[in-house]
């Protein structure tokens, strides 16, 4: 038979008879003892009362005689007793009721229950992250939506509390992005900007991008391993993100900056000396690009955890680790006391270009000295009433986005963003005639072709003749019908005709190597800006005595017989060559209706910033979503091939909070019925958006995809 085991009530009592009966129990605790005198003293004065009382009534009530028991005489050893007793009394029913509770919270734990088990963390949904992500629509004085919450607070703090304008938050903003998102962008990198003043009504593009070194030629590459364009230091193009920055401060058709440009430098060199919080987006992406990272030791050193032993083993820094970048500090340092010409003509240039050249590199002190930003016109088309101000070439995301919206705008039935299954089918037709039209671009600069294309893409009714004769409601097309017959590249698996190119040995991989942000201040003057290092990180070279992480943009240029990073054909449109500037995605955008802006918007992602852009535009202003739904809705992205096949790539992403965006398996099912090959993907890029609606009331929203968060005042 087995032993009983006391119950938690039992022990209670057990240690309760421990203490009671222990050998201190005859000696008084002062603090007790002291509190049951004053109880026993009491009742002794008490009881004298009633005795006085009992000894005048007893002779006219003799009932009364009953007090007298209260009156007998008592020794000293007795009233001790009883003051023990109390004591114990007192001590015993408070570890019973005690371990009264014990045994019934003890009793309810171990006995079934009928009631719900335990709460568990709700999952993290995307309507859970609305109120990180989203400003609804109100009355705002100036808005900065970027893909970092400090960086947003920055730029905006810069309207609020020193009355800056919107080309003042936007430069402060993007130098703190090279600051805290070192693998998505920085002045190392480059920038495609447009700006519109509402004052003048005037839309501006600056041409920021990078530039092939003297010494490029279409042939650089060839021999070398596929990763000689991405990583190290021949993959870098001379940067012009600092130069561009600096041409929109100093004013472009009479509008500029507000603000000095130190006071815009200043608080992100601050930022850079003092250390910031490490986000869960750097924490994630340096885990990823890890073995990338530990290639530069210089690199190396940035986003190590701190160590006391200098032979450990280097580990990635995480969330909430106080990052430094010293070296940087000092560049801003000389930055704000002589303009972005530090970097390019002074000091800065000869270190830069000499740990350049030594590691590998073809970047001289020369090249740095020539580079200069163009300024265009941008270029635009109206789609059902709204004026898309979009980049012009370089950038194919501006007329690739236009004629993918004006190919969906041109049906009868309206846009449908509720995952309708034939609006889904059509705008992934129309990202494909897009996209197979995209391939005729390149540097306006070294081929006039690129402006005719760019006019059938957004001006002509080249686009309405593709709906016409090269669309079908219920299935695909042919690969080669893409384009159209002026302007197809693509023929079905192979070599095509003329310039037609192989379709074969295509790769595509992910991109988190680019930065967006949209601001717009109370006048309604407005910044639409996307800078980029190219992949994650850039060419992973990072300067030791400058602190400037290198972009590996030579890979953005065609290499003969080899895909790009991004697994985009090869052209000999966009070889490299001496000063020429790559094709890109970049795909700043602003929106005007009644020439009074409506959207401020863009994206990161590669060739998706061009389908995330486009399909937040088509869901807000033509299906009429919220912004936060435009812009968190399943997307899709077609630029024709993917991993080798004709494919249609879908939502299926996991967020880093773990919340899940997925198109609809009802929708998949239609387009497979319609011959798209679905494949899914976890990223399909990260949009930053600002909306005015007629009534003047601004809503923004920063993508979930990178835990973004807009600010406003």
């Amino acid at each position: 038979m087995s032993q009983h085991e006391p119950s938690a009530f039992e022990m209670s009592l057990q240690s309760s008879h421990v203490i009671l009966d222990s050998d201190d129990s005859d000696s008084d605790d002062d603090g007790a003892m002291g509190a049951f005198d004053d109880m026993i003293n009491s009742a002794t004065e008490q009881r004298a009362a009633l005795d006085s009382h009992a000894s005048l009534c007893s002779s006219c009530c003799p009932s009364s005689s009953s007090y007298h028991r209260f009156s007998s005489p008592e020794s000293s050893l007795a009233l001790s007793r009883r003051r023990k007793l109390a004591l114990n009394a007192f001590v015993t029913l408070a570890v019973v009721m005690l371990g009264t509770i014990i045994f019934l919270v003890s009793a309810l734990a171990s006995s079934p229950s009928t009631s719900s088990p335990p709460s568990t963390p709700t999952p993290a949904t995307v309507e859970s992250l609305k109120s990180q992500s989203y400003l609804p629509p109100d009355r705002r004085n100036g808005v900065v939506a970027s893909d970092n919450a400090l960086c947003s607070e920055m730029g905006t703090a810069i309207m609020r509390d020193h009355s800056g304008n919107a080309i003042d938050a936007a430069v402060t903003t993007t130098l703190c992005l090279g600051v805290v998102s070192m693998a998505s962008s920085g002045i190392g990198g480059g920038a495609f900007i447009l700006t519109h003043s509402a004052e003048t009504q005037s839309t501006a593009f600056v041409d920021g991008r990078e530039f092939a070194p003297s010494a490029s030629s279409p042939t650089m590459f060839s021999g070398m391993s596929e990763r000689a364009s991405v990583d190290g230091a021949l993959a870098i193009a001379v940067p012009g993100e600092l130069k561009g920055l600096q041409a929109i401060h100093e004013g472009i058709n009479n509008f500029g900056g507000k603000l000095s440009w130190s006071d815009c430098v200043t608080p992100v060199r601050d930022l850079a000396r003092d250390g910031f919080v490490v986000s869960s987006f750097l924490e994630d992406i340096t885990r990823k690009q890890w073995s990338k990272i530990l290639k530069n030791d210089a690199l190396t050193k940035v986003l190590s955890r701190p160590s006391s032993d200098p032979n450990s083993t280097p580990t990635p820094i995480r969330q909430g680790d106080i990052l430094k970048r010293p070296q940087l500090a000092n560049t801003l340092t000389m930055i704000m006391e002589e303009g972005a010409d530090a970097l390019y003509k002074g000091s800065l240039a000869a270190s830069l270009s000499s740990e350049i050249i030594s590691a590998g590199g073809i970047l001289t002190q020369a090249d740095l000295a020539a580079y200069s930003p163009t300024i265009r016109d941008p270029i635009n088309a109206t789609v059902k009433g709204y004026t898309i101000l979009g980049a012009p070439p370089p950038s194919s995301g501006g007329a690739t986005m236009i004629a993918a919206a004006r190919y969906i705008a041109g049906f009868e039935e309206p846009y449908g963003a509720n995952f309708d299954t034939l609006s889904k089918h059509r705008t992934s037709e129309a990202m494909k005639h897009a996209f197979a039209m995209r391939m005729n671009l390149a540097d306006p600069a070294f081929y006039d072709e690129t402006n005719d294309v760019v006019r059938d893409m957004i001006e002509s009714d080249y686009v309405d003749s593709l709906r016409r004769n090269f669309h079908s409601d219920d299935s695909v097309q042919p690969t080669g019908n893409y384009g159209g017959e002026k302007w197809a590249q693509l023929s079905e698996g192979g070599e095509g005709g003329g310039e037609r190119r192989k379709t074969t040995g295509l790769n595509y991989l992910e991109d988190h190597g680019t930065a967006h942000l949209s601001v717009i201040d109370s006048d309604l003057n407005c910044v639409a800006l996307t800078t980029t290092v190219n992949t994650e990180f850039g060419s992973g070279f990072l300067s030791p005595s400058t602190g400037i992480l290198l972009n590996n943009q030579m890979d953005d240029f065609a290499s003969e017989g080899r895909p790009n990073y991004f697994g985009l054909a090869p052209s000999p449109l966009n070889y490299p060559e001496p000063f020429k500037r790559p094709l890109s995605s970049m795909s700043p955008s602003i929106v005007l209706y009644d020439n009074k802006p409506r959207m401020v918007l863009g994206a990161s992602g590669g060739p998706k910033i061009i389908t995330a852009t486009l399909q937040t535009f088509l869901n807000h202003a033509l299906a009429g979503q919220d912004l936060f739904l435009a812009n968190t809705s399943p997307r899709i992205h077609d630029q024709i091939f993917y991993h080798n096949e004709l494919t249609c790539v879908y939502s299926e992403e996991t967020l880093l909070s773990g919340a899940v965006i997925e198109l609809p398996s009802s929708t998949k099912a239609s387009m497979t019925s319609r011959s798209h090959v679905m494949t899914s993907a976890s990223y399909l890029g990260c949009c930053q958006a600002i909306s005015v609606d007629v009534d003047g009331l601004i809503s923004a929203v920063s993508d979930v995809r990178k835990n973004g968060e807009p600010k406003a005042y």
